[in-house]
């Protein structure tokens, strides 16, 4: 379970999706042409854990690897089934990260002992994390590097 404030830095320096600005229409009129963007990104990545002391209350850790984003931008004027324009393609790129895990277990060690008899579930941490994906871009595409922060409830089974 993670909930993520996310920066994302798109840009484009060709306007390649629409010719219709906003300020185009008239007050309250509703724009014919509809934009959708689909992103899907894999990821692999190896994480360390500075995890020394048996129950440990904070444990930092960090990332890095590889990333490949798929990507389409479909496109069409008034009638969704009339003839769709689209562009799709793909990036590749590397992404950082690091943050902390807090072990709750510390707070309350017998609902945790009953937590793990009844789930299996070992550890539980309320975790942290600052993240910054950079994905190779020329100077006429656009750019999907971001940088996030999550926070989340992390379970080690």
């Amino acid at each position: 379970f993670f909930f993520s404030s996310r920066r994302r830095h798109t840009r484009s320096l060709c306007d390649w999706s629409s010719d219709v600005c906003s300020s185009d229409l008239a007050e309250g009129a509703v724009s014919d042409e509809h934009d959708m963007f689909t992103m899907f990104p894999i990821t692999l990545s190896v994480t360390g854990r500075l995890d020394i002391f048996k129950e440990q209350p904070i444990v930092p850790f960090a990332r890095v690897g590889g990333d490949y984003w798929m990507w389409r931008e479909n496109w069409y004027v008034s009638d969704p089934d009339s003839m769709e324009d689209a562009r799709d393609g793909g990036k590749y790129g590397w992404h950082y990260g690091g943050g902390l895990l807090i072990r709750l277990d510390a707070l309350d060690r017998r609902a945790a002992s009953r937590l793990e008899a009844s789930s299996g579930i070992n550890d539980t941490f309320l975790a942290a994390e600052y993240r910054a994906t950079n994905l190779v871009h020329g100077s006429r595409q656009l750019n999907l590097s971001s940088s996030e922060l999550t926070f989340g409830l992390k379970f080690d089974f």
